[in-house]
C-alpha cells in the first residue's frame, strides 16, 4: 500500500470538508445579512425615507469602499482565517527596566537607597520591597 498516496488522499478529503464547511458558513452569513438588509428597508418609511431612495443612498455610500478595495480587504481580514490558524491573544507588555548604572545600583535619581524597603529584616527573612524600582537597589 502506498502511504504517500493515502496521505495525499487524506489531505484532499480534509480540504474538501473544510471547503464545504466554509461554503455553509458563507451561506448562513449571506442569509443573515439579507434579513438585516430587508429589515432596514422595511423601516425606511418610518424614518421618512422612501425605500428606493434608501437603496440608492446605501449603494452610493458603500460602493466606493468596495471599488477602492478598503471594504473588501477589511471583510476578508475579519472573516478569512486559513485552516488550522488559531487566533492568538495579545502578548503582555513587559515593563521597561529603570535606567541607571547596574554596577553601582544607582537609578539616576529615580530612587534613593533605603527608600521603600527595609535592609535589615528579621533573621533569615528577605528584605521587604514595596515597588519594582526598589529591586534595583538591593
Amino acid at each position: 500500500m502506498d502511504l504517500a498516496f493515502l496521505s495525499q488522499a487524506d489531505s484532499a478529503t480534509v480540504k474538501l470538508e473544510l471547503a464545504k464547511t466554509a461554503l455553509e458558513t458563507a451561506k448562513n452569513n449571506l442569509e443573515t445579512a439579507k434579513q438585516a438588509y430587508e429589515e432596514l428597508l422595511a423601516q425606511a418609511d418610518a424614518h421618512g425615507i422612501p425605500k428606493a431612495k434608501l437603496k440608492k443612498l446605501m449603494e452610493d455610500r458603500v460602493q466606493p469602499l468596495f471599488e477602492s478595495g478598503i471594504l473588501g480587504t477589511l471583510a476578508f481580514d475579519e472573516n478569512h482565517r486559513p485552516a488550522g490558524e488559531v487566533k492568538r491573544e495579545r502578548s503582555r507588555k513587559i515593563a521597561k527596566k529603570p535606567e541607571g548604572d547596574l554596577a553601582t545600583g544607582e537609578l539616576g535619581g529615580a530612587a534613593h537607597a533605603g527608600e521603600g524597603f527595609h535592609e535589615e529584616g528579621l533573621a533569615g527573612e528577605p528584605a521587604i520591597i514595596e515597588s519594582p524600582s526598589d529591586m534595583m537597589t538591593t
